[in-house]
């Protein structure tokens, strides 16, 4: 009768989520931060071993298997892998590999013909922070730049990651003008709170040719980190658009 009932409450959690859900996007390697396309393979790995484990979960639990009395403790677990695939667990925002899950999706859909505005953003200063202040002052900036661009990808539809060290980055469907302005305004409260950022923006006119999501997400890059590296030239705390 107890094997019983803790198969119904492992089968209940599946139901509600908490066994069995894909998780959205893994965490990444180092060396496939700068590739979006190692990064999405990744991704497609990380959800084939989830599934292989959740399929294993299920035929030992039928089976009356000793998975089924750690039913809670394995719920749990899965959450918490899930979290860990989608979020940067220090910051509270997502990791690279779900952006770009979300980015070629986005790219594949209608929405993309529309306009949207994508960033690199870097934190300036963060070395400095970290050499005189201690990395707790170093997290804390980290921390409030994650949620000025959780803010404003929310108040506009869009979504933002850190993808290592200093650097973020945000898309939004809105045009350039609206885009570079919200940044203006998070880079203002920033200031508020003695930091700032730079940031390298391009918009979608950049790449509304190009035929592939791969080609765009490649060129998106380019020329957001380019428009990064000519601000920074002229001093940090600049937001700077592509030509």
């Amino acid at each position: 009768m107890a094997m019983q009932k803790k198969l119904k409450h492992a089968r209940a959690a599946g139901r509600h989520g908490h066994i069995g859900e894909r998780p959205a996007a893994p965490f990444v390697t180092r060396a496939a931060r700068r590739n979006p396309l190692s990064a999405y393979d990744e991704m497609r790995a990380a959800n084939r071993r989830f599934l292989e484990e959740r399929n294993r979960f299920y035929r030992e639990s039928r089976s009356g298997g000793k998975l089924i009395g750690n039913a809670m403790e394995s719920a749990l677990a899965n959450q918490r892998l899930r979290q860990q695939l989608v979020f940067d667990p220090k910051f509270g925002i997502e990791n690279d590999a779900a952006f770009n899950e979300r980015l070629f999706r986005f790219l594949r859909s209608p929405n993309s013909k529309k306009p949207f505005s994508f960033a690199i953003v870097d934190l300036d200063n963060l070395k400095q922070l970290n050499d005189l202040q201690g990395h707790d002052a170093g997290d804390k900036a980290l921390s409030k730049l994650a949620a000025e661009l959780n803010a404003n990808a929310g108040k506009h539809n869009g979504f933002a990651c850190r993808f290592g060290g200093d650097e973020f980055k945000i898309l939004v469907p809105k045009d350039k003008v609206v885009f570079s302005n919200a940044l203006k305004s998070a880079l203002q409260e920033m200031r508020n709170k003695g930091f700032s950022f730079s940031a390298g923006i391009c918009s979608s006119s950049s790449v509304a040719r190009l035929s592939s999501a791969q080609a765009m997400v490649e060129k998106l890059n380019l020329l957001s980190d380019k428009a990064l590296n000519i601000g920074k030239k002229s001093g940090k705390g600049r937001i700077t658009v592509a030509g």
